[in-house]
């Protein structure tokens, strides 16, 4: 797995948790990074919390806490954002 050093003690939150977002997911966590993972599907959710993925609906969370915002390829950042990117942006994310 891959060592993300650089991320350790950060508050990160995961969304999109298909392999590539449960990946990252799972290496940031194991690399020290505080994990809040989610997805809009519910058996992605379902999924993830088996792998020991720890969840958070990234809706309703603090965004002034996060350090940042993955987003799993092919969530939309730039054009069209989705709705959870202004939600980051908003709280200074």
């Amino acid at each position: 797995m891959i060592d993300i050093h650089t991320r350790k003690q950060q508050n990160l939150a995961v969304f999109g948790l298909g392999a590539s977002g449960s990946a990252a997911a799972k290496a940031l966590a194991a690399s020290g990074a505080i994990v809040a993972a989610w997805d809009d599907d519910g058996d992605s959710r379902r999924r993830a919390a088996g792998a020991g993925i720890p969840l958070v609906d990234l809706y309703g969370c603090d965004w002034s806490r996060m350090d940042a915002l993955v987003l799993s390829p092919g969530i939309a950042l730039t054009h069209r954002p989705h709705r959870l990117v202004a939600l980051a942006r908003g709280g200074g994310c």
